[in-house]
């Protein structure tokens, strides 16, 4: 009986997966640049809330709760943005 022909040394098992599309490498690195532009904004402003003045009395330590919240929570909503994303569409789909 014949057999299947031989498979030549490093050759695949099948077709080669497709490389991202221009669009999909474009809006995962949007997303990555946002997480990015989040953290960095999250730093700046805990760095602005390490001075004391921010905590002075409770109004302001209610502001500067309130705007660290805020910082923090877009970061994770872009964290959670590409990861989406990466559900979605599955970088070697």
């Amino acid at each position: 009986a014949p057999s299947a022909p031989a498979r030549k040394a490093g050759e695949a098992h099948g077709p080669a997966p497709a490389a991202p599309s221009k669009n999909r490498l474009r809006d995962q690195r949007r997303l990555e640049q946002a997480i990015e532009d989040a953290e960095a904004a999250l730093a700046r402003l805990e760095d602005e809330l390490a001075d004391p003045s921010h905590w002075a009395n409770q109004y302001d330590a209610a502001k500067a709760t309130a705007r660290h919240t805020a910082a923090r929570r877009a970061v994770e909503e872009a964290y959670a943005a590409l990861e989406a994303f990466e559900e979605k569409a599955p970088a070697g789909a």
